[in-house]
């Protein structure tokens, strides 16, 4: 893995903008679209198959405990991790994806992305301890491998 401008990345990536990712994503079913034309939500296997249009490979899982997502990371692959915005901030309502891309075993600490961001102001490499992980987490997501 690489760091590229901040972030974490497996070789060298493309330059293709978020929205563009968000619309390609968009196309494949990946989001609800609410009658404002907002969308909201994505799902798992539409996001898993823009992945494969990049050249990753992944799988969508439905168990994914704390030992899985170690295990995936000492592989060198990256999970993408669904968790509880109320297990964060009791006024947020819904789910939220995150980017855990680390595991610092001396420290029982994960490295988080976070795009939004709502763990921490900034949002990349957010140190979240393994067990408030576990608390948040709703143990749903992807496994992204190249």
């Amino acid at each position: 893995m690489l760091l590229e401008n901040g972030r974490y990345a497996y070789g060298s990536t493309s330059k293709v903008s978020l929205y563009q990712l968000t619309m390609e994503c968009k196309q494949k079913g990946g989001f609800k679209e609410l009658p404002n034309d907002e969308i909201q939500g994505v799902f798992h296997q539409p996001l898993l198959s823009l992945a494969r249009d990049y050249g990753l490979d992944g799988s969508v899982e439905s168990n994914l405990d704390m030992r899985k997502i170690v295990n995936s990371l000492q592989n060198g692959r990256f999970v993408i991790l669904s968790i509880d915005k109320t297990k964060v901030d009791p006024e947020l309502k819904g789910g939220h994806l995150v980017l855990v891309h680390a595991y610092e075993p001396d420290t029982e600490t994960f490295l988080i992305n976070d795009p939004e961001p709502i763990l921490a102001e900034n949002g990349r490499n957010v140190k979240v301890e393994s067990d408030r992980l576990e608390e948040i987490s709703n143990k749903k997501g992807l496994i992204i491998w190249q």
